[in-house]
């Protein structure tokens, strides 16, 4: 009958070791795939950081100004400064689509802001509900940019889910409010 053999203290301490040495490789593979794809988010978002916050920036104040203007032309000038920043950021939209994700619906409601305060124009209480619905929705494009260029990741669920829900309260107030009886024009 042979005898049982006796387990090796060496063998275990060699198991341990080689275990330990798997989950760092594994560890350390996952950390670089990762690093890597934050630098290539950052270089991507990097060249069109400054672009994106004067944009979306820009389209909201430009909005507000020519419907704020006191005379036709200073509101024509500043309608058509909202237009042409409104078609830049439509453009950067499509280029940030992937890098962005989840944003896009976001920046095109912001694009379409010349259009619907063009519509609204003489209308002041709707004019002023539509800026303050634009600004939080600016806002928070804000919070998912930064948050994207500085840690390099993309937006988190919920800086996505609190674009969408400005960009569905913005929409929605836009298709759903009438004028003010004091706002029309008999």
């Amino acid at each position: 009958m042979v005898a049982p053999m006796a387990w090796d203290p060496g063998l275990t301490a060699a198991l341990v070791a080689a275990a330990v040495a798997l989950i760092s490789l594994l560890v350390n593979l996952s950390s670089q795939r990762r690093a890597d794809g934050q630098a290539a988010r950052r270089a991507v978002l990097e060249p069109l950081r400054s672009q994106m916050a004067e944009r979306v920036y820009s389209v909201v104040a430009y909005s507000v100004r020519s419907a704020r203007a006191g005379s036709e032309e200073a509101a024509a000038s500043h309608h058509e400064k909202a237009r042409n920043a409104a078609s830049s950021l439509d453009e950067l939209r499509h280029a940030l689509r992937y890098p962005l994700w989840g944003l896009s619906d976001a920046l095109h409601a912001l694009s379409l802001l010349p259009r619907w305060v063009d519509h609204a124009r003489g209308q002041t209480g709707r004019l002023d509900e539509l800026f303050a619905r634009a600004t939080a929705l600016r806002r928070a494009v804000d919070a998912a940019v930064s948050y994207s260029m500085f840690s390099g990741n993309a937006p988190r669920w919920y800086h996505r889910c609190r674009a969408r829900w400005s960009t569905w309260r913005l929409r929605r107030f836009f298709t759903r409010s009438r004028p003010a009886q004091q706002d029309v024009e008999l």
